[in-house]
């Protein structure tokens, strides 16, 4: 629903030659047809494709050409677009199948993402050692490193001084978006009404940490590269010396694989790290999505994927479930709890029935936004 905004400025844009109406089926309105006339004709284009660029550039698929005139392919479109809705009409949609309804909804889920500020050389040297070795690196403490349980990463924080406390935070919790959705094993799932209010959540939650990481460019950029590497080298030689205060021979550590830095500091990969590092900081677009506390996406197709769908509504219903057993429901669990008529602690399979029986009988009204804000 939240693409109705943009299908109208497309209109706008192009008001003589493109105009959108939205159809409908009982089940999913999942049929494609590409049906183009021309001077001689029609032309039609049946098959598995979506008129989307990853249909046609990415995808595998398969489409079948019928020229000429073809009436059942003809008389399908005009029966479809006869009963189909203006887009300038649609203010509201009777949603009546649980497919629907999951899609009335978006995800919203916490990228995973790498230590971006951190660069560690003893990565595949640590991975090889016993466990009663790795066991001694928990006493070695390193400039300019964070604390590990093993030997901690070179962290460029650290190595440009920036201030305690001024680094780049976690934000998740900010938004609050655990009082709002249903969680499903997909990410946290959030009703369309819901979504306008979590995306400023988001914005704001997201300022503050977006702030701090242009303060490390700031500071990254003032910082000549040839302290880095000083740095960076004090860190190494730290490390050299903590493995021989606690026994390791670096002679036969530099023999094994990812040792040779102990002998013959390489410093590519870290020229290549720091480089990076760099022009993210320097990309406007990326400071920006990497200090969002979470990322929104439409909930998959994975309707034609039964192990897929099972596993989203099963996720979907426990969570429910369990939240009808709690004094205090979330928003959105508590909007369809009492549309199903869920008053206590109730077990998943019966909220997936009752609630498919209230959209059959009655339906989930959703409004959809207004096109002139």
């Amino acid at each position: 629903m939240g693409q109705k905004r943009d299908l109208q400025l497309l209109m706008e844009d192009w008001p003589d030659l493109l105009e959108v109406r939205l159809a409908s089926a009982p089940g999913i309105f999942h049929s494609k047809l590409i049906l183009v006339k021309g001077r001689r004709g029609h032309v039609a284009f049946i098959g598995s494709a979506n008129a989307t660029m990853a249909a046609f550039e990415r995808n595998e698929e398969i489409m079948l050409r019928l020229e000429d005139k073809f009436p059942p392919a003809i008389d399908y479109f005009e029966n479809a677009w006869s009963g189909a809705v203006e887009l300038a009409d649609l203010k509201s949609i009777k949603v009546r199948t649980l497919v629907d309804f999951y899609r009335s909804g978006s995800l919203f889920f916490k990228a995973s993402r790498q230590a971006q500020f951190t660069f560690n050389p003893f990565t595949d040297l640590i991975s090889g050692m016993k466990p009663s070795e790795r066991r001694r690196l928990e006493q070695i403490r390193v400039v300019f490193g964070d604390p590990a349980s093993e030997i901690g990463p070179f962290n460029i924080l650290k190595a440009i001084d920036l201030e305690e406390g001024s680094e780049p935070r976690e934000s998740v919790e900010r938004v609050g978006i655990a009082r709002i959705a249903v969680e499903t094993c997909y990410g946290y799932w959030v009703h369309y009404d819901d979504v306008k209010h979590v995306r400023k959540r988001i914005d704001r939650g997201g300022s503050k940490r977006e702030a701090a990481i242009r303060q490390v460019g700031i500071k990254l950029e003032g910082t000549l590269p040839k302290v880095i590497l000083s740095r960076y080298k004090r860190y190494l030689d730290s490390v050299r010396r903590g493995l021989v205060r606690h026994g390791f021979d670096l002679d036969v550590l530099a023999k094994r694989p990812g040792g040779r830095v102990l002998r013959d500091a390489q410093y590519t990969q870290f020229w290549r790290f720091y480089d990076r590092l760099r022009r993210n900081l320097e990309n406007g677009s990326w400071v920006k999505r990497y200090a969002s506390p979470l990322f929104e996406g439409s909930v998959p197709e994975i309707w034609d994927d039964p192990i897929a769908s099972l596993e989203f509504e099963a996720s979907f219903f426990e969570s429910l479930s369990y939240i009808s057993g709690r004094p205090r429901r979330t928003n959105a669990a508590k909007k369809i709890l009492d549309f199903a008529g869920i008053n206590g602690p109730t077990p998943r399979e019966r909220i997936q029935e009752r609630v498919q029986q209230k959209l059959r009988r009655v339906g989930w009204q959703l409004n959809v936004e207004p096109v002139k804000e």
